[in-house]
């Protein structure tokens, strides 16, 4: 479960059009969460959580250690794919 710079989700939350302002866009963002996390859990479904800003940062280690902790393979990336979108944030 990736989560995300708060200013960079509220931001993107009003640019999209899904909240009218920081209050609106904050209790969507509350909401998703708890509805997220508690569907998770009621469903069993096992979870770890990282952020956004750390796979952007390292994505291979964060990747590589969630998967191995998730007994999962890891998966093929495409580096060109691989960018940091809270940049326009916070120019």
């Amino acid at each position: 479960m990736a989560t995300r710079d708060w200013h960079s989700t509220v931001s993107s939350q009003i640019r999209s059009g899904h909240a009218i302002n920081l209050k609106h866009a904050i209790k969507h963002i509350h909401y998703a969460y708890f509805h997220i996390f508690n569907n998770l859990n009621s469903l069993n479904i096992p979870y770890i959580t990282f952020s956004y800003e750390a796979m952007i940062l390292d994505y291979k280690n964060v990747i590589s250690i969630s998967m191995q902790y998730l007994e999962l393979p890891n998966p093929e990336i495409d580096e060109s794919e691989i960018f940091n979108a809270n940049i326009k944030h916070y120019v």
